[in-house]
């Protein structure tokens, strides 16, 4: 497949930890914390790390949040009720739990936010590819991978689009296109870049029972890897 390669690749990791929920106004029952094993994408840091050994993908830069999306959601868009679950940037309720935190907390980590957004931002270029890695429960749906994109100025040429989608498929993935999470995140900047949300389907990689890599996790990780190199033209054959 024929496609113009990106000079630069930019990996955002917003969900993959689950620290600061100590003090955050959460009540830290059995319950709660269920929750955030569920919709937290652990080990996405990991599996989105292409570092290869010997420098081999030197133009794949990593932003990954340190925190919880419990404590702060800098993943969220704000026109996507199914990717941010209503919730916004700070949680004040999640299901049957509450929040209890203040005016000038909240404040605080908009602050937070918005620092976080301007760090994302200076990763970026106008060669550059934004990958919003994300994953889902693998009960709300049977797409194992799911490829989302803005309908605007941020979205890919169909070549990449296809050659990303093809990666998954021709591996046996059941891929959906803006199904069932369309959108990709797109911070502001004085000039045009593209980005794309690769949503994965816990059951590809993460066993949601003993909240540990699964065996599919390795097979996953090599056909990102795969892809990052295809991406940026630095696969040979």
């Amino acid at each position: 497949m024929t496609m113009k390669a990106y000079k630069r690749i930019v990996y955002h990791v917003p969900h993959s930890s689950v620290k600061g929920l100590e003090n955050s106004g959460w009540p830290m029952t059995e319950g709660f914390l269920s929750e955030v094993r569920r919709w937290t994408g652990k080990g996405l840091d990991r599996l989105f790390d292409c570092s290869v050994i010997n420098g081999c993908i030197r133009d794949a830069w990593h932003v990954v949040f340190d925190k919880s999306r419990f404590v702060l959601d800098v993943g969220s868009l704000t026109d996507d009720p199914i990717g941010n679950m209503g919730q916004g940037r700070v949680y004040h309720q999640f299901g049957d739990y509450h929040r209890q935190i203040s005016a000038d907390e909240e404040s605080s980590l908009m602050d937070e936010y918005r620092l976080h957004i301007r760090r994302l931002a200076s990763c970026l270029t106008p060669d550059s590819l934004l990958i919003d890695c994300h994953s889902f429960p693998s009960d709300l749906s049977d797409v194992d991978v799911c490829i989302g994109y803005n309908e605007d100025w941020s979205k890919p040429s169909q070549d990449a689009i296809d050659m990303i989608a093809g990666t998954f498929s021709e591996a046996g993935y059941r891929v959906g296109l803006n199904t069932p999470y369309p959108g990709s995140i797109t911070p502001a900047c004085d000039f045009t870049y593209h980005s794309v949300k690769i949503k994965l389907n816990k059951r590809t990689y993460w066993d949601e029972t003993r909240h540990e890599f699964s065996d599919g996790a390795i097979k996953m990780h090599c056909k990102i890897i795969t892809l990052c190199l295809d991406l940026i033209g630095k696969r040979a054959g």
